[in-house]
């Protein structure tokens, strides 16, 4: 390093019982001494092509003297992308029409911190997007209960894409719920439940199609219990009295009455019949 002499003022060291303390020292020698600049620092260099979704790498010669520290940045249009520190980055559809460079930072104790930035890439192209051929509404398998878990089926896309999914309950979005299966709340019960799903493939568009809604059946309400009616006490019958049977009288022998004798018939005399009067006869007419 470069000991430049300073030209503004001279630091004195506090002295204790005539002689300088360490700390006075050091403060003298951070006053006195400069950084000195790497004496070479070539810039980084990109590696790969600028393509959406494809993968560039940067390089760096080495520097004199070497520094003992560096980080990088990528930036795309001489914007920083958040995160993007590491020798490698994947280039984004939202970098399309835009050029990328990095930005390499080195240090070393004595020296200046120095920053170099690589030349920029061609400009990334925007990609020609086409439709997909074949994009399927998903169906739904499973037993729309609670407790059981429902899958989604996307069917056969052409090209086949990434997907994602996400699930609804009345058309209203599941908050979590991004996996292709579901499992089955109270919540649902009594609604439909539906699910879309997204194929993404680099140079198609984004497509998203919802399955028919699946009905979760509604709880069977739970009767309320009828109290039993309060039995009315039933008044035990009044015994009826037992008669005691009435012994009849003996009866009274009968006495047979006494039968007069009956009478001597009385036999009238006998009369003398009447004599027939004898008719005279009648004479003829002359």
């Amino acid at each position: 390093a470069r000991v430049v002499a300073p030209t503004t003022s001279v630091v004195t060291p506090a002295a204790t019982d005539g002689q300088p303390s360490a700390a006075s020292m050091m403060r003298l020698l951070q006053a006195t001494a400069a950084a000195a600049p790497f004496t070479a620092t070539p810039a980084p260099v990109i590696t790969g092509k600028a393509v959406i979704g494809q993968r560039l790498l940067v390089t760096t010669a080495r520097w004199t003297p070497a520094a003992t520290t560096s980080s990088n940045s990528w930036l795309v249009d001489g914007v920083p992308v958040s995160g993007q520190t590491s020798t490698a980055y994947t280039v984004r559809a939202a970098d399309a029409g835009s050029v990328i460079t990095v930005a390499v930072t080195g240090s070393r104790s004595g020296y200046d911190t120095s920053t170099q930035t690589s030349a920029p890439t061609a400009t990334v192209p925007t990609p020609v997007v086409a439709d997909f051929t074949a994009a399927p509404q998903p169906t739904i398998t499973g037993t729309p209960r609670v407790g059981f878990t429902l899958m989604a089926r996307s069917g056969t896309w052409s090209p086949w894409p990434s997907f994602s999914y996400s699930w609804t309950r009345d058309g209203v979005l599941i908050a979590g719920q991004t996996g292709a299966t579901y499992r089955v709340t109270e919540a649902d019960q009594g609604a439909a439940l539906a699910v879309t799903v997204t194929g993404t493939k680099t140079g198609y568009a984004t497509t998203s199609t919802t399955s028919d809604g699946m009905t979760v059946p509604a709880p069977t309400p739970t009767p309320t219990p009828t109290a039993a009616p309060t039995p009315t006490p039933t008044a035990a019958p009044t015994p009826t009295p037992t008669v005691a049977p009435t012994t009849a009288p003996a009866p009274k022998p009968t006495v047979a009455p006494t039968q007069a004798p009956s009478p001597t018939p009385t036999v009238a005399p006998t009369q003398a019949p009447t004599p027939t009067p004898t008719v005279a006869p009648t004479q003829a007419p002359t």
